[in-house]
Parts: structure tokens; C-alpha cells; sequence
């Protein structure tokens, strides 16, 4: 690919993350003297990282060495950083414009922090799956401050060493004063910190204690604060609480807020959100009085946020487990409780699950474990303090099965932080975890033993359940001779039109391999259908149907090992970065869709494995063969490393490349700087990346042994994205919390309406998501704003996954919208009617004679279609058309 140098700024990464001290001022340098391609870092980089804008360089614009990086999200904020040596922090969601068919978070700097002192560097020191960390440097031994970005905490945290911490409001401070002494919060777990920094107490004029912070006399038009406690007000109408670990006087200038000193210690900031209840607390409208005060500090949420400000995030980490059995009680369950201000959901609090063991895992655990540190001790022990206060996200709200306090009543935290994704649910705990239900379909059309224990429905269940998608061959089985004798007649068409184009990119050439292989697929299952004995019409064998089915695996064998081999454009490793590389990818910026540039790989390679499971199953030896040339598409997007790598060793792809574990779904964007983070359009890909992926590991390591833990991997990417394609693509109008909308920002949460629903009811009636940033949402996609473009391009490819994907009922709702769009133009027909099969089969039946697979996207045919519509819930099994007299039945 292209050169480090050229895609990002190497001198960002701190020299303790490069690999070997061989990158020299952004070149690679001569140590240990080689010509061949050496590593960037000692691990290889997070194409998929939240935070990658922070170190890309520009393209095709002017930018100068102080210009602010595009933002990062680290939900509930948006960051900047520049070599002006500050930070900038955004609470976008206070600037979110609704539309129609968009929804975007606007940055803009709410809060800057820097040094009062010029630093002049600044490095990337640290990252994980669920964070980064900045450092900003004087130079040698000249002190620096850093920052820790950790996806869900409600605080930004910055410890200094040496400098004078500076802060610099958007326009203009109101003022800067002490947060009163309030009694303690009601928790599970009390704290037994007492940290009482100073020893004097600053006291109203009516005598009242206000707080850790005493405000000294102002001898000119500034002011001094002394404390470890203060209240932060803007003339925007901004709220912040700040907390420091040592005593530290700041110095209040409209502009800005500055220590008077060099500071060694941790300093957190912490937004209160607006809402009805103060929103006019610190705008220059009302001015701020006693009763203003004491109404802000009763806030619960405010309270919480001061008593869990001691224990801070400086990482995380992703962990999972596999078990059998039965999904542990979920957030939902919550609902119908009582009026209760939290719900204790770990340690003895679990109720005891009965759990019996089925053929194979069904039950997949993730787990966020935080690095957690304490204002009030040194010492590094998790025990110490009080326990970390986060925000999920609203699957996590609807998911987690242990925490110790999961806080989604109003009156346990009674303001709301908002993402894009909508309101995020406090949790309490350093370690939580949720669970997905990991299919237990394979291939489509295997036999599947019932299980002893069948897992627990929800709202994000049914991940390819046995109850929920049909089995291939038996729904084969109950088809009329003369159904079958078509489809495997159009197959034999189709195997002759549309081949795969060896030089094409990998996008171009996945799409066909796997249409190459589902129509081998189709043809070997309708080939080895059990005769139907009670279907009406032809009973007539089509002969040649093994014949069919042998050739196109033939041909699939064929096209998919010259592209393995290298003909045509073929891959390239990428020792740089870590990653296999499309050499189409590689002649400029955008060819292949930017693949050079990891760009949409989960798309690209997901085709391949798809394909290569196919046949692997069909021909063994090609396992044998190719399988270790297969296997690094697989690593590419599905890699299960299983620590956070942060010691490089042998580890030559970083961990599932797209996934964000804390969005909970797949970003396909590479190494490009987009203004709203990551993005993603098509979920429907992502999700048949990691069936693909599945489907190879399960034929690859089915023998058992370690490596069998990849089937189980596979499993879980693929559970999640459903997950994440469901929850924040697939929008429904019949919303369980319909008074909690003002097509804005969440003025309030009732009883009722406890897990939150992402976006607007506005935003909803559209029913699917287009392109899914971190900062913004839209109902449209990158080639154009058509309803259907929209709908079908989260749609294909059509798989028997496609079944777990799309639920009957959301269909249904689909289809009205679909159908006031009007015409479909040729190439989206043939998955739109896919689409309809779902909820109408047999009206998808009819109008799938008048298809030509000729006009069809080339991912797709006729028989496909055909297919994929006689197989669904509720098809008739028999016809009165005799297939020779269908229309179109002689057209490819």
C-alpha cells in the first residue's frame, strides 16, 4: 500500500509503540539493515479504531501543522487535537439537528484543555479496543500532561505533571465557584473514601457549608478558587463539574481558567447535560442564586456524579466466553419492576439459572473490563474507592446480565446523556457484561438436533434460533417436482452468464465468486432433495441434476483458485500495517472501493469466505490446498486474538478489524478522515462477513482442539452485528417509549420508558438507517438518496442468514414504505422481491417470473431468487403453472 508516511504522521505515536525504534523522524530507518517491509508498530495497527482521525494525514486538502485533526468520538464527547498542545472537547449532542432523513451531532469546542506552559510535542502513548491515550509534552524532563479517551465515561480525565492545567471555554466563562458538601448517594456498594483534601471548608455568608473549595477575596476583576471540588458555568448556558486528587487554585479570566501553579495530579471534568429541571443554571439570562445552587445539587445525577468522580478509566479491555444453556436475565426485565431507582444485577443478586447442556455453545458472554485508578490513593487496587461509573449504549441497556448497578430509573439519575445513538443508560461497576445468542445454523440446509434448553427470547433474540429460520432441505423437500426441475433449469442458465472477472477488485470479484457459489450451493441441494410424495403436478426427475451442481462447483473451484494463486490483480500483505491488500486497491486512493486503505475489507472479504466455505465443504482438498490462503482473508476481518496484543509477538492482523465491541456492530471505513468518526452503510454485509467468516471457521476447525474456539468467535462477530443491524439500522415506528420524544434532545425518562430507543420518532418513520456515523445518522447512501437504494443496499447479499436478519414484522413495515416509492429500477429487483418473499412469498413467487438475471446486480441471479422465495415460511408448495409455461422461464 501506500507509504506510512503518506497515509498517517508517524512522529504521533510514542516511541514506545514503534516497532523496533525503526521509524526515524516518519520514515522507516535502517536498523538492523533490511530492505524488506518492516512493522509501523510493534503490533499491528487498529485500522478500525475509533480514534485513527487523531493521526491521519489530509487528502486532497490544504492543512498546516497547527490545523485541529478531524474529531474522534469517545461517547458522550468529540475530540480535536492539534500540535497547539490542547484538547479539544465537544458535547455535540447539544447541537443535534433533526431532519426528516438526517441527524447530525455538531462539533464544536464546549470545553478546551491545554497547559498554561507550551508543549511541543504529542504523542499516541496507549490504546486498547475501548480507548486511547494523548500526552502532550514540554519536552525531556519538562513535565506533560495526557488524557485518557475511554468510550462510555461521562468525565474527561487529565493527569499533569509538572504544568499548569489551563481551561478555555467556547466564548466566555460565567464563573468558576464551589459545589456545596452534599449528603452521600444511595449505593450497593458504600464507599469508604472520605477524601477531605483541604482542612478548610468554605462557608457562605449565611453560614453554610458550600463545599471542598474555598473562594478567596477578589482584590482586582479576577478571582481565586482553592479546593478539590468545583462548579464550572459558561455564558453558553454549560455546566461542568471539575475535581482535581491534590488542592489546586485556579484563576478565573473570562476567557479562561487557569492554576496559578504547576499541578501534579489527576483533573476530571464532567458536563451536566441540560435538561428541564436547570437548564437555565449558569446562563447569563438567570442569574445564579442560592436556590439555583441547591436545585442543581439535588440533582440525583448530579450527585452520582460527584460521589463516583473518585474512580477514573485509564483503558479497557474485551473479553468473551462461550457456555450452553440458557441467556442470563437482561435489563429488560427491569421494566416491570417497581419504581425502582436501580436494579442490583451482580454477584448474589444473579437469580440461579438452570443450565443444560445442548450439542454446542449457544451462549456468547462479552465483557468490558476498565483499567481503574482513584483520586483518593496511589495504591493500584481495584477494591480501593468507589466503583467506576460508565454509560452504555441502548443494546447494552437491553443486554447486560452483570454489573453492579445498571441505573435506568429517572430518579437514580435524572439526567440524560445522549449519543447518536441515542440516551445512554448509566452503569456502575468497573467490569459489566452481556450476552448474545450465537446461531446455531450452519450452511442453511443441515440437519439441527433439537436442543435440551432453548435460550430465552428478547428483544435482540433470534439470532438464527432453530426456531427462527427454515431449514433448507426440508423446505426443498416439500416442493412440487416441476418447482425444483425450474430452479435447477434457471441454475444451469445462470452458471453460463455473469462469471467472475479474475482482474476485477475484491469487491467486484467477491460479489461474483459468491454468486457463483450460492448457485452451486442451490443446485446441490435441490439435486439431493428427498422426493416429495404428496406434491401434486410433475413428478418428472430432472436427470442431470447432479451434473449441474458438479459443474458449478467445477467452475468455483476453478475461478476461486487462480484468484487465490495471484492471476489476474490478486492481494498482497501489507507488513506495514498489518492486512491483505487488493493490488486493484493499490493503482489509487479509491479503486476498490479503498482497499488499499482498509476500506470496506469485512465487505470485500466477507464474499470470499463465503465462497471458499462453500466449496470447502463440497471438496475437502481445496481445505487442504488453499485453506492457509484462505485463512488470511479470515484473519484480515475476523481475527480472535485473544489478548489486546499489546506485545506484538506473532500477531499479524489486528483484532476483528471492524468491529467497534463498544458500538456493538462493525465500521467499514479504513484509514480515511471522515468529520463524523467511523461509519458504516451496508449492515447487511458486515453481517454476511462474519457468517462467511463462520461458515470457513466451521469447516476449517471442525475437528475441535484449540482452534475450534475461532468457530465460536466467528459466531459472536456474527451474533453482535445482527445485533447492532437491529437495533441501530432496522428502525420501527411501534416504539415502546413514545413520550419520551421531542424530536431533540431527551428532555426527561418516565417509568415506562426505561430502555431507550434510538433516534427521534421523526428520524424512525423512515425504517432503515442508510449510513451509520459516530456523530451523525442519514437515510441515504454513498451513490444516492432513493428510498430503495437505501432499503436494498442494507439488504444483499441473500443468504440463508438473511433469514435471522430480517424479522417478518419489521418486513411488513417495510414493504408499505418500498411500495410508495414506485418503480424498482432492474438491477434492485431482484432483492426487493427477496425482500417481499419474507413477509408474502407467494406474490414475491409471481413477481419473480418476469426476472432476467442478465439485468440483475452481479451479485445476484434468477435462481437465487427463485430459490430463496420458494423456500420461505408459508410458500405453497405446489403449483398449477407448469414450469415450461411460466414467463420467462427460457430468459437468463
Amino acid at each position: 500500500g501506500d507509504p506510512v508516511q503518506d497515509i498517517m504522521d508517524p512522529s504521533l505515536f510514542d516511541n514506545s509503540l514503534l516497532y523496533d525504534g525503526a521509524w526515524v523522524n516518519g520514515h522507516q530507518g535502517q536498523k538492523n539493515s533490511t530492505h524488506l517491509p518492516r512493522p509501523f508498530l510493534k503490533v499491528p495497527f487498529p485500522t478500525g479504531g475509533f480514534w485513527t482521525n487523531l493521526v491521519l494525514r489530509p487528502t486532497g486538502e490544504a492543512s498546516s501543522s497547527s490545523s485541529y485533526s478531524y474529531p474522534i468520538v469517545a461517547y458522550p464527547y468529540s475530540f480535536q487535537w492539534s500540535s497547539r498542545g490542547d484538547l479539544r472537547i465537544s458535547y455535540s449532542a447539544s447541537r443535534r439537528v433533526i431532519k426528516a432523513r438526517s441527524i447530525q451531532d455538531a462539533f464544536a469546542p464546549d470545553m478546551t484543555m491545554s497547559s498554561v506552559e507550551q508543549t511541543v510535542s504529542r504523542h499516541v502513548t496507549a490504546f486498547d479496543s475501548l480507548s486511547v491515550t494523548l500526552r502532550y509534552s514540554r519536552g525531556k524532563s519538562s513535565g506533560f500532561y495526557e488524557t485518557y479517551l475511554v468510550q462510555g465515561s461521562p468525565y474527561v480525565t487529565f493527569r499533569y505533571d509538572g504544568l499548569r492545567p489551563k481551561l478555555i471555554a467556547l466564548s466566555d466563562f460565567e464563573d468558576i465557584a464551589c459545589l456545596p458538601i452534599i449528603q452521600s448517594v444511595e449505593t450497593s456498594k458504600p464507599s469508604t473514601v472520605q477524601r477531605r483534601r483541604l482542612a478548610t471548608a468554605s462557608f457562605s455568608g449565611d453560614g453554610k457549608q458550600l463545599g471542598v473549595c474555598v473562594e478567596s477575596e477578589s482584590t482586582s476583576s479576577n478571582k481565586a478558587v482553592t479546593g478539590v471540588q468545583f462548579l464550572v458555568t459558561t455564558i453558553e448556558g454549560l455546566i461542568w463539574l471539575v475535581f482535581s486528587s491534590e488542592p489546586i487554585t485556579f484563576e478565573f479570566q473570562r476567557r479562561s481558567i487557569m492554576s496559578t501553579a504547576a499541578f501534579e495530579g489527576v483533573i476530571r471534568l464532567a458536563l451536566v447535560p441540560q435538561s428541564s429541571d436547570f437548564r437555565n443554571y449558569g446562563s447569563t439570562q438567570t442569574s445564579r442564586s442560592t436556590a439555583d445552587l441547591q436545585q442543581l445539587i439535588l440533582s440525583s445525577g448530579v450527585k452520582r456524579l460527584i460521589h463516583h468522580a473518585d474512580a477514573y478509566p485509564v483503558g479497557g479491555s474485551v473479553s468473551w466466553k462461550f457456555r450452553s444453556g440458557t441467556r442470563m436475565p437482561m435489563a429488560t426485565a427491569a421494566v416491570a419492576t417497581s419504581k425502582g431507582s436501580k436494579r442490583n444485577i451482580g454477584g448474589q443478586n444473579l437469580r440461579k439459572l438452570k443450565r443444560e447442556l445442548i450439542e454446542e455453545n449457544n451462549i456468547g458472554k462479552v465483557s468490558f473490563a476498565f483499567d481503574v485508578r482513584h483520586l483518593s490513593s496511589s495504591p493500584q487496587n481495584a477494591n480501593y474507592g468507589t466503583s467506576l461509573l460508565m454509560l452504555s449504549l441502548p443494546h447494552h441497556a437491553a443486554s447486560i446480565s452483570s454489573a453492579e448497578e445498571l441505573l435506568l430509573a429517572h430518579e437514580s439519575f435524572d439526567i440524560s446523556y445522549e449519543s447518536i445513538k441515542g440516551r445512554m443508560v448509566p452503569v456502575i461497576g468497573n467490569t459489566w457484561s452481556y450476552e448474545e445468542e450465537l446461531t446455531l445454523m450452519g450452511f442453511g440446509d443441515e440437519p439441527r438436533a433439537s436442543p435440551k434448553a432453548t435460550p430465552t427470547s428478547s428483544t435482540n433474540a433470534a439470532h438464527g434460533s432453530i426456531s427462527s429460520v427454515v431449514n433448507e432441505a426440508v423446505a426443498t423437500s416439500t416442493l412440487d417436482q416441476s418447482i425444483r426441475d425450474l430452479i435447477m433449469r434457471q441454475v444451469d442458465m445462470d452458471l453460463k452468464i455473469n462469471l467472475p472477472i479474475i482482474a476485477q477488485g475484491a469487491y467486484g470479484f467477491g460479489k461474483q465468486i459468491a454468486r457463483l457459489a450460492q448457485l452451486s450451493h442451490i443446485a446441490d441441494v435441490v439435486g439431493k432433495a428427498k422426493p416429495n410424495l404428496n406434491a401434486t403436478g410433475n413428478n418428472s426427475t430432472l436427470n442431470d441434476s447432479a451434473k449441474v451442481a458438479s459443474r458449478g462447483f467445477a467452475m468455483l473451484e476453478k475461478y476461486l483458485t487462480m484468484w487465490l494463486a495471484g492471476d489476474g490483480n490478486g492481494v498482497v500483505f501489507d507488513a506495514n500495517l498489518g492486512g491483505i491488500l487488493s493490488k486493484e486497491g493499490m493503482t489509487s486512493l479509491q479503486a476498490d472501493f479503498g482497499n488499499a486503505r482498509y476500506n470496506d475489507h469485512l465487505f470485500h472479504y466477507g464474499y470470499v469466505l463465503y465462497a471458499a466455505a462453500i466449496l470447502g465443504r463440497a471438496n475437502p482438498k481445496f481445505i487442504s490446498q488453499y485453506g492457509q490462503h484462505v485463512d488470511s482473508f479470515f484473519y484480515d476481518v475476523a481475527n480472535d486474538v485473544s489478548a489486546e496484543y499489546k506485545n506484538g509477538g506473532d500477531v499479524f492482523f489486528p483484532r476483528s478489524r471492524h468491529k467497534s465491541w463498544y458500538d456493538g456492530h462493525s465500521f467499514a471505513s479504513g484509514l480515511f478522515m471522515f468529520a463524523n468518526g467511523k461509519n458504516q452503510e451496508s449492515s447487511s454485509e458486515a453481517v454476511n462477513c462474519y457468517y462467511g467468516a463462520y461458515l470457513w471457521a466451521k469447516i476449517r476447525w471442525k475437528d475441535g482442539g484449540l482452534e475450534h474456539s475461532k468457530v465460536d468467535f466467528a459466531r459472536l462477530l456474527l451474533a453482535t452485528e445482527i445485533t447492532g443491524a437491529k437495533t441501530y439500522w432496522h428502525m420501527t415506528t411501534n416504539s415502546t417509549q413514545p413520550a419520551l420524544e421531542s424530536d431533540g434532545i431527551t428532555d426527561g425518562i418516565t417509568d415506562g420508558n426505561l430502555i431507550p430507543t434510538p433516534y427521534s420518532l421523526k428520524f424512525r418513520q423512515n425504517l432503515m438507517v442508510g449510513n451509520l456515523g459516530m456523530s451523525d445518522v442519514v437515510v441515504e447512501t454513498w451513490f444516492g438518496t432513493e428510498s430503495i437504494y437505501v432499503h436494498m443496499i442494507n439488504f444483499l447479499p441473500v443468504t440463508s442468514i438473511s433469514a435471522a436478519l430480517f424479522d417478518k414484522s419489521f418486513v411488513e413495515e417495510e414493504r408499505r414504505l418500498i411500495g410508495e416509492a414506485g418503480l424498482v429500477e432492474d438491477a434492485w429487483r431482484g432483492y426487493d422481491i427477496c425482500n417481499h418473499a419474507i413477509s408474502d412469498p407467494n406474490e414475491a413467487w409471481l413477481e419473480a417470473q418476469g426476472l432476467s438475471s442478465l439485468t440483475l446486480d452481479s451479485g445476484l441471479s434468477k435462481s437465487q431468487v427463485l430459490f430463496w422465495v420458494s423456500t420461505r415460511d408459508g410458500f405453497l408448495s405446489s403449483t398449477t403453472i407448469e414450469a415450461e409455461g411460466l414467463p420467462g422461464t427460457d430468459d437468463q
